[in-house]
């Protein structure tokens, strides 16, 4: 039987017993991460603030699993898999249920955290307390829920409506991110202006206006003839 690789998001998330907050569905910005991971062969993707995105991302791992398994088995890391992270209980639980629904347990994975206030190189900014063992080809950056931010820094908590998201954890990643790894922020315009500022590798930048999405991926020259195989494998 032939394998059906088309992802049709609208009919995806009509599932039977799919709950998701119709307020946060924005198919047009869905379509680009679906695209992205699926046209970039990405093989790990860790994502900032749950939820349907976390079901799209998944299940855009599996199709490339299905297609590229043969291909990778030969690469040295643990491939297709998502790392799904917030601070928020409510919506933690809620993708946790949707995933099991959509049976891609073996794709997803989820870790607690929580995000506090910091000073980072002389700039207050959030960050979160722990972070899955992972080194992704995709960072998708859409939270941790910045309301619940604890702690303050001289009295500052990003929590109140006049602050918009500064985190960090990115930044702090960058030294052992490999050549190809993408960054992917939805909105977050202040934050992208940050990391634009402050990544310090060879980054191509780009700004998608008409769906608010900052693309940023790492084109340094290959590390070695391992990571030139893996690069040639995402071009091919």
């Amino acid at each position: 039987m032939k394998k059906n690789f088309n992802l049709n998001i609208s009919k995806f998330l009509k599932k039977k017993n799919i709950k998701i907050e119709k307020k946060f569905l924005r198919i047009k910005r869905l379509n680009f991460l679906k695209k992205l991971i699926l046209k970039k062969k990405r093989l790990r993707v860790l994502e900032f603030g749950t939820g349907i995105s976390t079901l799209i991302i998944s299940k855009s791992l599996l199709i490339n699993k299905l297609k590229y398994k043969n291909r990778t088995k030969n690469f040295r890391e643990k491939n297709f898999i998502c790392y799904s992270i917030d601070n928020n209980k409510k919506y933690l639980n809620l993708s946790k249920k949707n995933i099991k629904i959509l049976k891609l347990n073996k794709i997803c994975r989820f870790l607690f955290v929580d995000l506090k206030m910091e000073l980072y190189k002389d700039h207050i900014a959030s960050s979160c307390n722990k972070l899955p063992n992972i080194n992704p080809d995709l960072i998708y950056l859409d939270g941790p829920d910045q309301s619940k931010i604890k702690g303050n820094y001289k009295n500052i908590n990003f929590s109140g409506k006049s602050f918009t998201p500064i985190q960090s954890d990115i930044l702090k990643m960058e030294s052992f991110l490999v050549p190809g790894t993408v960054i992917l922020i939805d909105g977050r315009t202040n934050n992208a202006l940050y990391f634009k500022k402050k990544l310090y590798r060879k980054w191509k930048y780009q700004y998608f206006k008409s769906i608010d999405q900052h693309l940023f991926e790492l084109k340094d020259k290959p590390l070695g003839k391992y990571n030139k195989s893996v690069l040639n494998f995402y071009k091919s």
